[in-house]
């Protein structure tokens, strides 16, 4: 009977520290799951509303001597973020913009970019290869029709109470008039987890860095 009972009690000790060994990993399975679950924040696609597109700020471009002004664009788009893969804890931000400009107006277009104006003359002039024929004419300049600019999307992200916990900036983009350009791609900056959670608005513009059109005065 003694061996009998000593058997039972080991067995009954076999039995308990399985469940128990059964239900640490259990509980540690659900408590990996969490925190990674708790680090991943990918979003599905979402459209940004009318407070959060910023319009266009064309100061910077401005005061680089840009002087054929691009017509007022419209944004829209959409924004997601992206959890970034393997052991980087950051979060991306991506985006889907689109900027509608429209046709330039030929009276925004200053005299000299004219087709016949001095200056136009010139710069035909000064971009016509040295080994073109000296008796060959110079080819009449076309006036600018359209206007090409250079620039990025600036993004600040805001929590609930409209304080901003992060700003942001996209890589160059183009943007031309008469045309609905696009502009996609991730933003140069990740953020933690912790404020893309944070983020209840995020507000998109775009900032214009210089007139690829225009010409120095």
């Amino acid at each position: 009977m003694p061996n009998s009972a000593a058997s039972m009690s080991s067995r009954w000790t076999i039995l308990l520290a399985s469940c128990m060994l059964t239900f640490c990993l259990g509980a540690g399975a659900v408590l990996v799951y969490q925190w990674l679950y708790s680090r991943s924040v990918t979003t599905p696609w979402r459209e940004l509303t009318k407070e959060e597109l910023a319009g266009v700020d064309a100061g910077h471009a401005r005061a680089a001597g840009s002087d054929i002004p691009l017509p007022a664009p419209s944004l829209s788009g959409k924004v997601h973020f992206v959890s970034a893969e393997g052991d980087n804890p950051q979060v991306q931000l991506g985006y889907l913009v689109h900027v509608v400009v429209p046709k330039l107006d030929p009276a925004q277009v200053p005299a000299r970019y004219q087709a016949g104006s001095i200056d136009r003359l010139l710069e035909v002039v000064a971009t016509t290869p040295a080994s073109a024929s000296a008796s060959a004419p110079t080819p009449a300049p076309a006036p600018v029709e359209e206007v090409v600019y250079d620039g990025h999307l600036r993004i600040a992200l805001k929590d609930e109470n409209g304080a901003v916990i992060a700003t942001l900036a996209g890589p160059s983009a183009i943007l031309r008039s008469g045309q609905d350009n696009l502009v996609q791609g991730f933003a140069l900056e990740s953020v933690s987890p912790e404020k893309a959670k944070r983020a209840k608005t995020i507000e998109v513009g775009m900032t214009l860095t210089r007139c690829a059109s225009c010409v120095p005065g």
